[in-house]
């Protein structure tokens, strides 16, 4: 599939917006990833974590 008929700005807006089901359940700054792989691995996250670069 071309990048061009790509449905994730679609997806990503809907997101935004509240539109779709998210499993997000956390962000964390980079100095933060000790913290996010603990709570990983603990199976103490319900959702995705995210990690900023």
């Amino acid at each position: 599939m071309p990048l061009s008929e790509s449905p994730l700005p679609w997806i990503a807006q809907d997101l935004a917006k509240g539109h779709l089901p998210s499993t997000h359940a956390r962000t964390f700054d980079f100095d933060g990833v000790r913290q996010a792989h603990s709570l990983m691995e603990s199976d103490r996250a319900l959702g995705k974590l995210v990690v900023r670069l």
